[in-house]
């Protein structure tokens, strides 16, 4: 895999790239930020409900494939944020398939009375709320149907199924309309290499990113390295500017922050033991303990810089994008206690 297999998928937004990055200057979308925040934040972190078997062996009215493939999957999570992002950047982009009303708009006539004004005010802003939450279950359907594999004998999902997870009520027709915009506004390209199929491709190739998974967290140590890059790229995804860089790019990038993240953890843990056994032991002894740390840090170096090698990601590019990811919180994300539950599985 390479940045530029990814960058293929990129060329979908309809935005300039140079050396990977995007020259637009003004990246986001034209529905209120609220409003897009709350959308983004339901999709990351809505939970289909669904019935316990019971004791009656009462058929669910509920559909468990939809809760599992929710709960245990984030990449389906990411990619229908990463969709939804993607198709109000084309809107942005001025593609006609687009249906977003303008609720900033004023009234043609002069001579319309306040109130009437106010009353269409409000109309248009709930009218642009209604199809924000359409276009938002449209994308969650829209990436399960790409995420999941519905040949025999794992069942489908249905419609239906999705409709409950709306938070308005919500028609088939209303669902069916939305996915077909949004396909139209993307010419249909809605599948695009997601962050666990890089993930697992790294993990498979370099037996160096498994020996330092071990090193710094033990048996767990890349299950713990896993959900720190997730934990980063969940809430990259709800950024506007997420699309100034390819997925290859921002996998890259929070892998090695997890890495120096986990890093200076481990390192602190054993500089703490060396310092509690300071009073008992002789300082020639304790310096070669410490020593002893620097070889988990070459090989995290080595890791890293493998990382970048394996997916072609250019220095400066990804120099950029970890200095983006930076200042984005991400810890103990609000409402993704799920994650918990899928990492162990």
């Amino acid at each position: 895999m390479s940045v530029s297999e990814d960058e293929d998928g990129k060329s979908e937004c309809n935005d300039c790239y140079e050396g990977g990055v995007s020259q637009d200057p003004d990246f986001g979308v034209d529905i209120r930020d609220g409003l897009r925040t709350e959308a983004m934040n339901w999709i990351l972190t809505v939970v289909p409900p669904y019935d316990l078997p019971s004791h009656t062996r009462k058929p669910s009215i509920y559909s468990k494939d939809l809760y599992q493939q929710l709960l245990q999957h984030p990449d389906t999570r990411f990619l229908a944020a990463y969709i939804f992002g993607r198709y109000f950047l084309a809107c942005k982009g001025g593609d006609s398939g687009c249906t977003i009303p303008d609720s900033s708009a004023s009234p043609s006539a002069h001579n319309v009375k306040p109130v009437t004004d106010a009353r269409r005010r409000a109309d248009l802003e709930d009218g642009e709320r209604r199809l924000v939450w359409d276009f938002a279950l449209a994308a969650v359907a829209l990436s399960v149907k790409v995420q999941r594999d519905f040949l025999p004998p794992l069942c489908p999902i249905y419609i239906r199924d999705f409709l409950v997870l709306a938070p308005h009520e919500m028609s088939h027709d209303d669902l069916e309309a939305a996915q077909r915009d949004i396909l139209h506004a993307l010419s249909y390209r809605v599948s695009t290499p997601t962050p666990e199929a890089y993930l697992d491709e790294l993990h498979s190739a370099l037996p160096a990113l498994r020996q330092l998974a071990v090193a710094l967290g033990g048996c767990t140590g890349w299950d713990a390295m896993r959900k720190d890059v997730w934990a980063r790229l969940l809430a990259a995804v709800q950024e506007p500017d997420l699309y100034r860089f390819p997925i290859s790019v921002l996998v890259a990038a929070a892998l090695q922050r997890a890495i120096g993240s986990m890093l200076v953890r481990h390192e602190g843990r054993q500089l703490g033991q060396f310092q509690e056994k300071a009073s008992s032991r002789c300082a020639s002894q304790i310096q070669i303990n410490r020593q002893r740390i620097g070889p988990v840090s070459r090989l995290a170096w080595g890791v890293q810089q493998d990382i970048q090698n394996i997916l072609q990601v250019p220095q400066i590019l990804l120099d950029e994008c970890k200095r983006w990811l930076s200042p984005l919180r991400f810890e103990n994300p609000s409402g993704q206690d799920w994650f918990d539950h899928a990492s162990s599985t």
